[in-house]
């Protein structure tokens, strides 16, 4: 599943249609620049964090909420 989400970033977000000239993200007007591979690799790692924070830090949430 995550070769097919990082494919479709990759053809809307960095691929450069030759139809619109530009990526179709730019075009709907989803995003102001080109983004590059290492722009979705970082965003990639950083969603990733915060979807799978680690235990220790999961702990420390449910004390803090209970004060």
């Amino acid at each position: 599943m995550h070769a097919v989400s990082f494919y479709f970033m990759v053809y809307n977000f960095v691929k450069i249609h030759k139809t619109v000239k530009t990526t179709p993200a730019m075009e709907a007007g989803v995003t102001t620049y080109l983004w590059s591979m290492e722009n979705i690799v970082m965003m990639s790692e950083t969603m990733g964090a915060i979807k799978n924070p680690p235990k220790r830090d999961l702990a420390l949430l449910h004390q803090t909420a209970k004060v």
